[in-house]
């Protein structure tokens, strides 16, 4: 599953999450905890939310364009996408 290839980048330090750009608001990763990994290391509950984090931004993004909303508000919908699909990884660590 993706959940398990994002888990294994972290375990071998592939991706790093930035901690002061990634952290999981406590009664989120209870509910996370008690509804989907209740024996989740803190690394792994960072790596479920995150992955939620990219998933309901590009979520949105693709219905934006599938209804043709983004081009009339935005002008540059390449652009705009391209910075949404970059700004969505500021929260991993740089090298």
């Amino acid at each position: 599953t993706f959940l398990a290839v994002m888990n294994e980048a972290v375990a071998t330090r592939a991706m790093r999450f930035s901690p002061n750009r990634c952290h999981v608001p406590p009664n989120i990763a209870e509910h996370f905890r008690t509804r989907f990994l209740p024996n989740a290391t803190e690394s792994e509950l960072v790596v479920f939310y995150a992955m939620n984090l990219m998933w309901s931004v590009m979520h949105g993004l693709v219905a934006l364009e599938l209804t043709e909303h983004t081009p009339p508000v935005v002008g540059d919908a390449e652009a705009f996408y391209r910075a949404q699909i970059h700004n969505q990884f500021l929260f991993l660590e740089q090298d």
